[in-house]
């Protein structure tokens, strides 16, 4: 199970885009981090040695990626500045070695290109976004961008579709909502590829 984290960290790590803005460079120095130098041990328990008060840029072999370890059960791994302007943010969420037992580890929970939830609902500070990840709508998108670099906290509703008996037929029913720290916004300035 461990091999297989370890395999995991380091395909996310390489699935993102090279160099970083200069925007992002004036986010906090501690939320740069250069992965290069970690062990992998370390990159197998990230969320022990990067911060965990909001985003940070990771940068893996000259590539970059925005990750947030302020859940401790979850690692969310975000792109919205995309260096494709024809491609839609993305997310992917992944199980932290804090999940249960911990041998959850770098397993994928959610994906925006590849949803195994029946319905998302996205909201910065209590304000409803919808699904800015499933919309081809550049203006919402932009909407939700630049709310994200201004929130405190973001967080995801995922639902499954569930017999209501009370509407005698399937509707959505939350499954969990998860919720991240936003400091260091500076950072989501970063371009990174949107394709993961």
């Amino acid at each position: 199970m461990r091999k297989f984290f370890i395999l995991g960290a380091f395909t996310m790590l390489m699935g993102c885009l090279q160099t970083t803005t200069a925007q992002a460079q004036q986010g906090d120095d501690a939320n740069i981090i250069n992965a290069d130098k970690f062990s992998e041990q370390q990159l197998a328990q990230l969320e022990k040695h990067i911060p965990t008060d909001g985003w940070v840029l990771l940068t893996y072999q000259g590539r970059s990626m925005i990750v947030n370890c302020s859940n401790k059960d979850y690692r969310l791994n975000i792109g919205i500045n995309c260096k494709s302007g024809k491609t839609a943010p993305y997310f992917m969420i992944e199980y932290s070695n804090s999940y249960r037992d911990g041998d959850w580890g770098g397993l994928d929970y959610a994906k925006s290109k590849e949803p195994t939830y029946a319905e998302l609902k996205v909201s910065l500070d209590g304000k409803s976004f919808g699904n800015p990840f499933a919309t081809k709508d550049k203006a919402l998108v932009q909407q939700f961008a630049d709310a994200l670099k201004t929130a405190k906290k973001l967080s995801m509703s995922f639902y499954d579709m569930e017999m209501n008996p009370d509407l005698g037929k399937e509707a959505p029913k939350l499954n969990r909502t998860i919720e991240f720290k936003m400091a260091h916004p500076a950072l989501l300035e970063t371009r990174v590829e949107c394709n993961n």
